[in-house]
């Protein structure tokens, strides 16, 4: 038999992009890092170090054209080692974000997947 895979559904958008980010853990450390996916609601960064899922981390990302960074704590999911590139896959949720820091990445994402999906269908003609 097979085992059928849990179904998760996303509240928000998520798009593959690229973004600088800092994570802090809260007991003080400051890492430089970047993320390979992002959401209104979460996450996903490369770490050189493996981060304990449940672990709680101040994070502060930077989008270009906005002027100041998005300070965010959020806590680890799931954690996943990548064997080719070194380090880890770290997956987070937003568990303490400013409504309106929330409103800004939910646009900036609804935008470049519309961009995504026009390029998509241009090259179908």
């Amino acid at each position: 038999m097979f085992k059928k895979k849990p179904q998760y559904k996303r509240r928000f958008v998520r798009v593959s992009l690229h973004c600088l980010l800092k994570y802090e853990k809260l007991e003080g450390q400051q890492v430089l890092s970047f993320a390979r996916n992002i959401s209104a609601g979460g996450l996903l960064f490369h770490s050189q170090e493996q981060v304990p899922v449940g672990a709680t981390m101040r994070l502060k990302l930077n989008f270009l054209n906005h002027p100041q960074s998005i300070s965010v704590i959020a806590k680890v999911l799931r954690t996943r080692a990548l064997k080719k590139l070194g380090g880890f896959d770290v997956a987070v949720e937003f568990i303490n974000i400013e409504e309106k820091d929330r409103d800004y990445i939910n646009r900036r994402l609804l935008d470049i997947a519309e961009i995504k999906k026009d390029r998509s269908e241009d090259r179908k003609y």
